[in-house]
């Protein structure tokens, strides 16, 4: 699972959103709001072409996945990735950053990244 961060052609944000793919993350935003929509063939499909045409596809949407970087203190002020580096969900980075911290005693954070 992916978390994507999805955002309007215009600018607005709209969230973060899991799914197996940007179309299913963007089927996740649409129930959010109310809809009946399934993913067919990498797209969203609702009941309506009316709901549709208010909500958009795949294509009318910035559909980016989120890396959650794992960090850890350099000594000096400054963070530097870890070798355990990314992760796919928060949860995942924060199971690891704390691992990290109690295996090595390095002070770790988790860092959101959009790609």
């Amino acid at each position: 699972m992916t978390t994507y961060d999805i955002t309007s052609k215009s600018g607005a944000t709209m969230g973060t959103y899991e799914g197996e793919t940007p179309a299913e993350a963007l089927a996740a935003m649409h129930r959010d709001a109310g809809y009946t929509v399934t993913v067919e063939d990498g797209d969203v499909v609702f009941r309506s072409d009316g709901e549709r045409a208010v909500c958009g596809g795949v294509d009318d949407w910035s559909i980016r996945p989120v890396v959650w970087h794992v960090e850890e203190s350099d000594g000096r002020g400054g963070w530097q990735l870890t070798a355990r580096g990314e992760c796919s969900t928060e949860a995942e980075a924060e199971r690891c950053a704390d691992a990290l911290a109690e295996e090595l005693g390095y002070e770790t954070r988790v860092r959101r990244v959009v790609g």
